[in-house]
């Protein structure tokens, strides 16, 4: 994670090991749960309704975006990062993470 002056940004590594590349093995599909309501019975974190329904994505990579979300959050919520816009990125695997950290 980077502060930049008027942004910050969240960029995701591709795979680079071998523990990478066993999640890149882990292809089945599971439904996008950033929050773990499904597992909890808890509502979404913002409370709010899914308006795109299921979305399904990437076995392995949601797993490993599930274990760093809420140090991202905790991050994104301290006072002097609340009020700035946040661009994520990445390549390959780290695609797919930025793209679940955009949701």
């Amino acid at each position: 994670i980077y502060e930049l002056r008027d942004r910050v940004v969240i960029a995701f590594q591709g795979s680079k090991n071998y523990t990478h590349f066993q999640t890149d093995m882990m292809a089945g599909q599971e439904d996008l749960d950033i929050m773990g309501a499904s597992r909890t019975g808890r509502k979404n974190f913002y409370e709010v309704e899914n308006p795109f329904g299921e979305e399904w994505v990437h076995q392995g990579f949601h797993q490993a975006y599930i274990q760093i979300h809420a140090n991202i959050v905790q991050w994104l919520d301290m006072p002097e990062h609340r009020d700035l816009p946040v661009m994520c990125t990445g390549h390959s695997m780290g695609a797919g993470l930025a793209t679940m950290c955009c949701r």
